[in-house]
């Protein structure tokens, strides 16, 4: 555990901001680990390690919280968080998600200001039968590029932002499906997209997680 708090120590969040097509203002802030400082470009081998030693819960709620403070000491309260969580890593989740509660209660954080990207769900459904009295948050949805995307899995997901990976996708759904959730865009799959052409395809928000 002496190395994994040492991990905590010395790793970085970058907040990168999630801009809106109608204004071009920020609606919040995508979160994401950054362990390079420690050697690692890669999250998912030390989330790995954590896993291996059985402490993966507690390691992903000391970052959640240490997220959290960076939130406070930027003092960005008044926006919207992006903020993953690896549901297929954890081993008991109606205590990590009582934990995540009582963190955003105890540095009196707004609950509705968090919007989780959650990994690793087989069964939406059964998902939200689980966990409905202990996980209350909003959910993004996103494509990935070994995950299934349809209309079904995103009305099961009670998502309340979709995130279509490619251009391509994008273009298929709207071909094919009504989506009246907000739709997310991360420019680093498409680079040099403008706000306007964007808007143009239905796209509600954007951010690029290379900058």
């Amino acid at each position: 555990m002496k190395y994994f708090e040492r991990v905590l120590d010395r790793m970085k969040f970058k907040f990168i901001p999630v801009i809106s097509t109608r204004d071009n203002l920020i609606f919040g802030y995508k979160v994401m680990k950054d362990f390079s400082t420690l050697g690692f470009n890669d999250k998912e081998y030390m989330y790995q390690m954590a896993c291996e030693e059985k402490i993966f819960d507690n390691f992903a709620l000391n970052m959640f919280e240490k997220a959290c403070r960076e939130i406070l000491e930027k003092n960005f309260i008044k926006t919207h968080f992006f903020y993953t969580i690896r549901f297929n890593l954890l081993q008991d989740y109606k205590y990590f998600f009582k934990k995540i509660d009582e963190i955003i209660k105890d540095l009196n954080l707004d609950p509705e200001l968090f919007i989780f990207d959650i990994k690793g769900v087989i069964d939406w459904y059964n998902f939200h039968k689980t966990f409905s009295n202990k996980f209350k948050y909003k959910v993004v949805i996103k494509e990935e590029r070994n995950f299934a995307f349809n209309f079904s899995i995103i009305e099961s997901s009670k998502a309340k932002f979709v995130e279509p990976r490619t251009l391509e996708t994008l273009i298929f759904m709207k071909e094919n499906v009504e989506i009246e959730q907000p739709l997310i865009f991360n420019l680093f799959y498409s680079q040099g997209l403008d706000s306007i052409f964007l808007k143009n395809l239905g796209i509600d928000y954007y951010y690029d997680s290379n900058s």
